[in-house]
Parts: structure tokens; sequence; C-alpha cells
């Protein structure tokens, strides 16, 4: 049996000439590269998105459920942009 999360990243929609990564739970992220050459994202829509995710679950829940999706988020763009190369 395959984990609950298999074929996670078919939830991400990423677009590498804006720099961002969407969720299909409507969380976005925006990516800026860095000094030292290391992207970094960042939630552009965060409160928003954590009001409508509050009416669905708990707050322990959500804490863990953002967290499990910034490192999604962080996994797909890195992922789309060795893709590119």
């Amino acid at each position: 049996m395959a984990n609950k999360n298999f074929n996670w990243h078919k939830r991400w929609e990423v677009d590498l000439s804006a720099c961002t990564a969407t969720h299909d739970s409507g969380i976005q992220f925006s990516f800026t590269q860095d000094g030292t050459g290391e992207w970094r994202g960042k939630p552009t829509n965060l409160d928003t998105w954590q009001d409508e995710q509050l009416k669905r679950m708990p707050l322990p829940d959500l804490v863990k459920h953002s967290q499990r999706l910034a490192r999604e988020a962080g996994d797909a763009y890195l992922w789309q942009l060795k893709k590119r190369h």
C-alpha cells in the first residue's frame, strides 16, 4: 500500500518564470535566490490560507501541515529547476 502522501508533487503547480509554487489547497510560496546561490521560499498568502484551514482543522494539526507544505514547496520548486536543466 502506498504512503498517503504518494504523488504529493502532483498537488503543486510550479511557475519558474514567476518563481512561485502553489499548492492545490491555495497556499503559494515565492522563491528568491540569496547571495550564496541558495533558493529561499516564503509564503505569500499565509494569513488568508491559515484562516481558511483553521475552519477545517485544529491549530496543532495546521502547524504540522504548514511545515510539511513549506518543505514540499521547496522540494517541488527545486525539482522543477533541476528538470529544466
